[in-house]
């Protein structure tokens, strides 16, 4: 019965990827998504990577569809099969990046090269987002530099808007002893 029934779920991983590649990501999904309805019958750890896999690959769908928080999620499940896996590692890292959360982002990163310290893509990314966080980090302590990033966002929202928009909201007060 076991054996038959992890047949049968490389069998709809081999459909969903087949569907996949044709750029039929719903369609992948739902294939990947009956595999592992398959393995989750059968109460075994050896078919944890195989869980893993396929939970990482309806994560890649879920990327290409555009849909971050999905595929978030269904990175995290393949790690909860496979803490080690890099590439739902580095999906995760890559969707933080995405959503704009660099630190953690990062610490995902690490792990990778930890685990890989020859992964050339996350030595790149994270060397690409340590340099924003600093080029961040010195923007925030500059109070031109905010002033202007304020302006440039409100200038940003008035074009798209046409109409209410919000004002910038810092005020920077400027002594002699500045100049």
């Amino acid at each position: 019965m076991t054996q038959e029934l992890v047949k049968e779920s490389q069998l709809f991983k081999d459909e969903g990827t087949k569907a996949f590649q044709n750029g039929q990501y719903e369609l992948a999904i739902e294939k990947y998504t009956k595999g592992i309805d398959l393995l989750q019958k059968i109460q075994d750890i050896s078919c944890d990577e195989k869980r893993a896999v396929l939970e990482f690959n309806i994560s890649t769908c879920y990327f290409k569809l555009g849909k971050l928080e999905s595929s978030l999620g269904f990175a995290e499940n393949a790690l909860k099969y496979n803490p080690n896996y890099v590439k739902a590692l580095f999906r995760k890292a890559v969707i933080l990046k995405d959503l704009k959360n660099y630190e953690e982002s990062i610490r995902f990163l690490r792990t990778i090269l930890v685990l890989d310290p020859s992964n050339k893509e996350a030595k790149e990314m994270s060397e690409t987002l340590r340099n924003q966080l600093l080029q961040q980090d010195q923007e925030n302590k500059d109070p031109l530099a905010l002033l202007k990033k304020e302006l440039e966002e409100f200038d940003n929202n008035k074009n798209k808007n046409k109409g209410i928009f919000p004002l910038p909201t810092r005020v920077i007060v400027f002594s002699q002893r500045d100049f």
